[in-house]
């Protein structure tokens, strides 16, 4: 918990747009306050200023909270966007010389695909968006053994299955006939498919597998 705490406070940056809100609203404040003076009194500045703190990190405990119950996703604009070390790619290939390891394809989903959105997150991180049919599969890899797929949703249905070396888990609200999330790790790498509709585990064995 406090890994995760530190890495998401690492990330949280407040813009010059949204420094330049609190201030403006500050200088506003005080000229209502005094509207016979065009000179703000450093006592109320430094009081304001205070307030001013206080949202900040009111600001960020509620980004906290809220990437912990599952309400953020890694991809929330509010937190990763593209120039923060996010970085759409064309293809295959560029994505796995972007992070440094070789990214697979995903086969046997359950729907045609249409589109595929490659993009590295901090040379760290490898992520596939599969859509097509009204469905989406998003598709992860990661140095490491460490569950990747940011979802952190408490799941009703909770299955190991085994699959030749490996064991992966799979999650699903679907009173155990269809599972949408699965994660496992093999050969030193995480991996993580978040599919938007669910499938039985048979299917699920034939995606991992592949």
């Amino acid at each position: 918990m406090k890994k995760r705490y530190d890495e998401v406070m690492d990330r949280i940056e407040v813009t010059d747009e949204m420094r330049g809100r609190i201030l403006g609203n500050i200088q506003k404040m005080e000229l209502e306050a005094a509207p016979k003076s065009n000179v703000i009194p450093f006592p109320n500045l430094k009081k304001y200023l205070s307030v001013a703190a206080c949202f900040v990190v009111l600001l960020a405990g509620t980004f906290v909270a809220g990437n912990m119950t599952g309400i953020f996703r890694p991809n929330d604009p509010a937190v990763l966007t593209p120039g923060d070390g996010i970085v759409d790619v064309g293809t295959l290939e560029e994505l796995s010389a972007h992070v440094g390891f070789e990214v697979e394809e995903l086969t046997g989903l359950p729907f045609e695909v249409t589109e595929t959105t490659y993009t590295a997150y901090w040379q760290e991180l490898a992520e596939i968006v599969y859509s097509g049919e009204g469905q989406t599969a998003t598709s992860r890899k990661s140095v490491g053994t460490e569950d990747n797929s940011g979802d952190y949703i408490a799941y009703a249905d909770v299955k190991n299955i085994q699959i030749g070396s490996l064991t992966a888990t799979l999650k699903g609200n679907g009173n155990g006939d269809a599972y949408t999330l699965a994660i496992w790790s093999a050969d030193g790498y995480a991996y993580s498919v978040s599919l938007s509709d669910g499938i039985s585990e048979i299917e699920w064995r034939d995606i991992i597998g592949s």
